[in-house]
């Protein structure tokens, strides 16, 4: 239960290798442990931004946002999702 001390570790292995599965670790930490919903959404975003939009980083963030009530934040994902993989979920 020392989620600030794995979120800790887990940025630091972002900085080395920046892989989807790392920043879903990270995130859910702060989503589903700490119920910082917001700063998960960060998290993904800011992957997104700097990484483009992988399946397994869009497929999280569009169902933070599906559970929050955000139609509009699902749709943007599902837009960025199709622009980076040509793949219609």
């Amino acid at each position: 239960k020392e989620y600030n001390k794995s979120i800790k570790f887990y940025k630091k292995a972002y900085e080395k290798n920046s892989t989807p599965m790392t920043i879903v670790k990270i995130a859910e930490i702060l989503y589903s442990f700490q119920n910082k919903p917001q700063d998960a959404i960060k998290e993904y975003e800011s992957y997104i931004t700097f990484q483009g939009c992988s399946h397994l980083v869009c497929q999280r963030l569009a169902t933070i946002y599906a559970k929050k009530g955000n139609i509009k934040g699902v749709i943007d994902v599902y837009k960025k999702l199709y622009f980076y993989t040509k793949d219609s979920v």
